[in-house]
């Protein structure tokens, strides 16, 4: 008894599907990152300043801590201190600016107004 095999079909993949799949994602996460809007950090900057109030410099450095006046701070000694004082912030040269943003964040939370100088 001969058994006959079926012969195997050599069927391309259809990738036109998977293309469009793709192109409909990235055209979804396109879109949705736009929706919603950055938020945005309120500054004052110092420009029209009087000379009677005295202005404390803070400097952002790596690593989660700032030097106010020269004295090395963590950002919550800052928050502390700071509070009633008009700040001067910069970012020091091994500063991200992730660390500068997150101490503009902490400092606003608290109230503290912020002079900014590029």
């Amino acid at each position: 008894m001969r058994l006959e095999w079926a012969r195997r079909r050599h069927s391309r993949l259809a990738l036109t599907a998977l293309v469009d799949v793709v192109f409909i994602l990235l055209f979804f996460f396109m879109l949705a990152g736009r929706a919603a809007p950055p938020r945005a950090i309120e500054l004052h900057v110092a420009s029209g300043m009087t000379g009677m109030e005295t202005v404390a410099e803070v400097i952002v450095r790596a690593g989660g801590y700032v030097e106010l006046d020269g004295r090395r701070l963590a950002i919550d000694a800052l928050v502390h201190e700071s509070r009633g004082r008009a700040l001067q912030l910069r970012a020091g040269a091994d500063a991200r600016l992730q660390d500068l943003v997150d101490v503009l964040d902490r400092l606003r939370d608290a109230g503290v107004r912020i002079h900014v100088r590029p």
